[in-house]
């Protein structure tokens, strides 16, 4: 049927899923530019490196915990609607 899809061999949606590995370094170089850009904001602020470092480690962890919940939430949300989120 024209414009359907279905899951086949890592391709669902009309999408090609990444494999976990380029997910996982996705991840990793997101997170990491993230910490250098919130820690080089702090320092331009501030002035101290250890302050800046400190900060940019307190506001990552704190958004770990936040994303965590968030996602437990939406899970919970779906259970709720029926198991559609």
């Amino acid at each position: 049927m024209p414009g359907h899809h279905t899951a086949v061999d890592g391709i669902q949606a009309g999408y090609i899923m990444q494999s976990h590995r380029t997910t996982a370094a996705k991840t990793v170089t997101y997170r990491t530019v993230t910490i250098l850009i919130t820690c080089g904001l702090m320092y331009a602020i501030s002035g101290s490196l250890p302050a800046s470092a400190a900060f940019a480690t307190l506001d990552q962890a704190v958004k770990m915990v936040f994303y965590y919940f968030h996602e437990r939430a939406w899970a919970s949300a779906g259970q709720k609607a029926g198991g559609k989120a």
